[in-house]
């Protein structure tokens, strides 16, 4: 199971989503107060994203199962992202933006890690693909 470089991937998109709970000053600063719904429910999609990922890697021996996990953690982590981005960019956190913070760089790895994580989720899924065209052929010469 961890010898498969799709599960290495996984594991790194769900420590990636999990580094997001550390990133207090996100979470209680300007786009929290903006916006009520912003921390239970980008915490909700990480958490989802974080499960996800970490139940995909169990389901090493049902490929297809996992091909399907795997492409709704990626939807789950994009989603995140957007509400993310939204809510920073709405309260006045992001780049572009006139009351930016210059000495802070949470607000821009909230952004960063859902992204990052995402990037690997891809990365995996091509893995598991590979995995499958590999036994496909395999069945081909029996």
């Amino acid at each position: 199971m961890i010898q498969r470089i799709q599960s290495v991937y996984l594991l790194s998109g769900c420590l990636f989503l999990a580094s997001n709970f550390l990133l207090s000053e996100v979470w209680t600063g300007p786009a929290a107060e903006h916006s009520d719904w912003f921390t239970p429910v980008s915490l909700g999609l990480n958490s989802l994203g974080i499960a996800g990922g970490l139940f995909s890697i169990a389901l090493f021996r049902n490929r297809d199962r996992q091909l399907q996990v795997i492409s709704a953690i990626m939807v789950t982590s994009l989603a995140g992202l957007i509400v993310v981005s939204f809510c920073l960019y709405s309260g006045g956190i992001l780049p572009g933006v006139e009351s930016v913070e210059a000495n802070s760089i949470q607000p821009l790895l909230a952004v960063i890690t859902p992204l990052s994580a995402t990037g690997l989720f891809t990365m995996a899924r091509r893995g598991v693909n590979t995995d499958i065209k590999l036994l496909r052929s395999v069945d081909r010469l029996r």
